[in-house]
């Protein structure tokens, strides 16, 4: 439905390839042609035949004009767009004029498999009625990819050109590429708490898909074991089911086989989670795309819920565009990408040592200068017995040949990558999100921190070699890695803390926003008050959200906005502040003693937050360590008075 000049048209698509305009006023076609815009005699005709599952194949723009843009898309052979400018002529008939006509408009399709335009969109420039953005949604049976076309009319080359090199493609979710947990020699952690984590941790699966697929699985282990899931709560009942899979058996020498025990249970954990993955998958067909009109973001409709889609941050852009860096990112790209291989080349347990070891670096006062301690970290990872002259080689051919492109400037352009803009204005927050606007930014906060984590922990390895190795050798490149070393350290400790909030889960009550004039409240007895609503969510979510906004100033969109405040909450400068000792207060506040002291790591070194913390072991019933910790409280908050 268009409104041209005032006049109500119905645009329709027929079977047969054609475009047929209905004028509603007059009831009758105001204009009929094939879609293409092709003449062909009646034989040919009768060939191109439309199948009718394809619905979305014509798009109008422009409303109460005098003309109109319409957009048709041709399914038959390698797929078609043709791009009209509609305007009305006499006796309520309308006249469609080719835009391209020199120009065969193919789309991009994302791979070599077979993929079909299940919807699209075009954006208008308001400013320029030149320039097109042009959405397309490809679909290969459950999966489906997101690409985008920025271009403007002008000179026929100009125009294939970009319909021939400019798409840009959506980039999919990282979290789902989070490695399976995994048990390593010495670690502490049992795997089924591992597995539980992964699985539960916020936004991964909802709830319907677990207790599904927790149905599947008992299922195919017989009856008897399906009655595990009829009581206790969800990780009870998963843990039961999984249990009930595996016997504890004795191995050759007559001793019990805690090994492999401990390998069963991790591979039922691993079939389980694979099911959850295929049903995943069955929730997260694309229907549909929509262009939100006043932040021009699109939208993709799934078959159980919907998804948004952000910009790249400038990081994110070189991440997804391996091979095919934006211009002028090569320097930073290179080693980015070689420190990324060179860690995916190393062993799981030095990896495990490493993180384990930054821990310590990151919660406790250093007590010796940056130098001495990247050669301390060198030592306890063990950097020369695990790191062969195989991964070496490789990582320098990941470097051009030589260290000479990895300088300070490189270095801080990418951590600069990974900052809040500086000059970005403290954001306004005028409306408060709703809830889906809470999900979709904690959502983009979880996958930003999982790449700078991880982006971080690249570096760091390879600033510790070149500090070691490197720099006191003949290819020594001289460069202060301290200063690196330092930037890490703090950009890696508020990527923990915020990582922790966005993980982490509290049950709060629902705040009452309006007064309730319900019947039932009313007949209620005055002196019985009703239980509060609960609403479980993330730490993040609890502390913060009454911050966030995503109010839009002139010429800005909504998919840029998301993105900026997302890498404004991961910024270790960040303008929205998560100081420790407040946050164990919150948590102190809603009878969170154990999340409070789980949360001391991250805890300062004041005598108000010392004071905090034994207020936090007060309420997890540790009455020495509290007393110890109030004491040396005093000292500092008397001091201070």
């Amino acid at each position: 439905m268009a409104i041209i000049n005032g006049v109500s048209y119905a645009f329709t698509v027929c079977l047969d390839h054609r475009l047929r305009i209905w004028n509603l006023a007059a009831g009758r076609t105001a204009y009929n042609g094939d879609i293409l815009n092709q003449q062909l005699d009646t034989l040919e005709e009768g060939k191109k035949v439309i199948d009718s599952s394809q619905s979305q194949l014509v798009k109008v723009y422009g409303d109460n004009d005098e003309s109109a843009l319409c957009v048709t898309f041709s399914p038959l052979s390698t797929g078609q767009f043709k791009f009209w400018n509609v305007t009305p002529v006499e006796a309520g008939n309308l006249e469609l004029l080719d835009l391209f006509p020199d120009n065969t408009l193919i789309p991009q399709t994302p791979t070599s498999e077979i993929w079909t335009l299940a919807d699209f969109s075009v954006v208008l420039d308001r400013s320029n009625a030149n320039n097109f953005t042009l959405w397309a949604l490809w679909k290969n049976n459950v999966t489906y990819r997101l690409h985008k076309l920025d271009f403007q009319s002008g000179s026929a080359a100009r125009v294939r050109d970009a319909w021939g090199g400019s798409w840009e493609a959506m980039a999919t979710e990282t979290l789902r590429e989070t490695p399976l947990p995994s048990a390593y020699p010495g670690g502490s952690a049992d795997m089924t708490d591992k597995w539980l984590d992964f699985i539960l941790s916020p936004g991964k699966f909802n709830r319907a898909t677990i207790e599904t697929g927790l149905a599947i699985y008992a299922h195919g282990l017989g009856s008897s074991k399906d009655a595990a899931r009829k009581s206790g709560s969800l990780p009870e009942r998963m843990c039961a089911i999984i249990a009930s899979t595996v016997s504890l058996g004795r191995a050759s020498g007559g001793s019990m086989d805690y090994e492999q025990f401990r390998s069963a249970t991790n591979d039922q954990w691993r079939k389980f989670y694979r099911l959850l993955l295929e049903l995943d998958k069955q929730r997260g067909e694309a229907m549909s795309l929509v262009i939100d009109p006043q932040g021009d973001m699109p939208w993709v409709v799934l078959a159980d819920g919907i998804t948004a889609i952000r910009e790249c941050s400038g990081l994110e852009r070189i991440w997804h565009n391996n091979g095919m860096v934006p211009a002028g990112t090569e320097h930073v790209a290179r080693p980015l990408f070689a420190a990324a291989s060179f860690r995916d080349s190393l062993s799981d347990h030095f990896i495990h040592t490493c993180k384990t070891m930054l821990q310590e670096e990151i919660f406790q006062e250093p007590s010796l200068t940056d130098p001495a301690r990247m050669r301390a970290f060198y030592d306890k990872c063990d950097f020369s017995n695990q790191i062969g002259d195989e991964e070496y080689s490789q990582l320098v051919s990941g470097l051009g040949g030589n260290f000479k492109g990895v300088t300070l400037h490189v270095f801080q352009v990418l951590l600069n990558l990974m900052n809040a803009a500086e000059d970005s204005d403290k954001r306004a927050q005028v409306l408060p999100l709703a809830e889906f606007g809470n999900k979709l930014v904690l959502k983009g906060v979880q996958e930003t921190t999982e790449l700078h984590r991880n982006v971080c922990l690249d570096q760091l390895i390879l600033v510790v070699l070149l500090e070691v190795e490197i720099n006191h050798g003949e290819e020594g490149i001289q460069f202060e890695t301290a200063t690196v070393f330092s930037r890490l350290l703090v950009m890696l400790g508020r990527l923990e803390l915020v990582n922790w909030l966005a993980t982490t889960q509290i049950s709060l009550p629902v705040k009452k926003l309006e007064r309730s004039n319900s019947i039932t409240e009313k007949a209620m007895s005055p002196t019985r008050k009703p239980a509060p609503k609960m609403e479980t969510l993330t730490v993040l979510e609890g502390v913060l959200r009454h911050l966030f906004g995503l109010d839009l100033r002139r010429d800005e969109t909504m998919s840029s906005v998301v993105t900026e405040l997302i890498i404004q909450i991961c910024a270790p400068d960040s303008e929205y502040e998560a100081i420790p000792a407040v946050i164990q207060c919150f948590l102190l506040k809603h009878d969170r003693a154990d999340l409070a002291t789980e949360f001391s790591r991250f805890a300062g070194h004041d005598a108000f937050s010392t004071y905090i913390q034994g207020r936090a072991c007060l309420a997890a019933n540790d009455a020495l360590t509290a007393s110890i910790l109030f004491q040396k409280a005093a000292f500092g908050m008397g001091k201070n008075t």
